[in-house]
């Protein structure tokens, strides 16, 4: 495992804290699942093989398509320059109209401070 936790998030269906994920700075993916529901784990039945590659895809299927009409305006209103499913999800906890899943970030000012620096 990684030597520093870059950031984590708590994967929810409602108020009902599904999986635990912490990404470390090797790139390195653990997950801790907290239900046996497989519908709502956010890797399926590997989460515990779940890869950094793994994780981009889930924050991406959380954001509106990249091939959207208005994208360019969404990413303005969000205050965000170009298409970044980290930075989307950070703004909008992953939330889409259609379900009742979410991503609960830890420490979501520090995340959004720490990225408005770089």
């Amino acid at each position: 495992m990684g030597k520093n936790l870059v950031y984590a998030f708590d994967y929810m269906v409602g108020d009902k804290n599904c999986s635990t994920v912490s990404i470390y700075d090797d790139d390195t993916v653990v997950v801790e699942d907290h239900t046996t529901n497989i519908v709502d784990l956010p890797f399926g039945c590997w989460g515990d093989k779940a890869t950094i590659e793994d994780v981009n895809d889930l924050l991406e299927c959380r954001c509106f398509p990249r091939t959207r009409g208005n994208c360019k305006q969404l990413l303005k209103s969000g205050g965000l320059d170009f298409y970044d499913p980290f930075q989307i999800c950070l703004k909008t906890d992953g939330r889409m109209s259609d379900d009742v899943f979410w991503i609960r970030f830890h420490d979501k000012d520090k995340l959004i401070r720490r990225t408005e620096d770089e």
